[in-house]
């Protein structure tokens, strides 16, 4: 007869497997960036764009797997804000649906991003936290992939009121 802690672990190792296979984490299909200076809100659906906003495996936030050795500097006061939606679905042929929120700004002056994680309060945070917790970067800005930020940053340029 096997040990008890063998029997639990084996459990607990099924479940895990077949809870991640049920679940698999979704594609990001769009994003929707609103708020800061522009005149509507700015839908985007480009599949690289898609891929690297990918809260789970993307690479918007470069560090996103590793607690930050040092404080990041808050980006400029006067840098307009904008907030970034991530929408995905996790079922065929259900609606995509907000998984994600962050916020984001670009400092023209040093060239560098920023995207702030809601923290601990609020809806943002509960709706991120049902996708993925960031403890190290949950609220705080972080800094920004400059490839990702380019192409946001494109789109902004785009849809910015002038």
């Amino acid at each position: 007869m096997k040990p008890l802690s063998a029997k639990i672990a084996a459990i607990g190792f099924c479940l895990l497997f077949f809870v991640s296979t049920a679940f698999p984490k979704a594609a990001i299909s769009k994003l929707v960036i609103s708020n800061g200076k522009l005149a509507r809100s700015a839908e985007v659906t480009d599949s690289r764009l898609m891929q690297s906003s990918n809260p789970w495996f993307g690479k918007f936030i470069p560090a996103w797997n590793q607690a930050p050795r040092q404080s990041i500097a808050k980006p400029p006061a006067g840098t307009p804000r904008y907030k970034i939606s991530f929408y995905a679905s996790f079922l065929p042929g259900k609606p995509p649906h907000v998984v994600y929120v962050a916020y984001y700004t670009f400092d023209p002056s040093t060239h560098q991003g920023f995207v702030y994680l809601p923290g601990t309060h609020g809806w943002e945070y509960s709706t991120n936290a049902g996708s993925i917790m960031r403890p190290n970067q949950d609220g705080r800005w972080n800094l920004a992939d400059s490839g990702w930020c380019k192409q946001i940053n494109e789109i902004i340029s785009r849809s910015v009121v002038r």
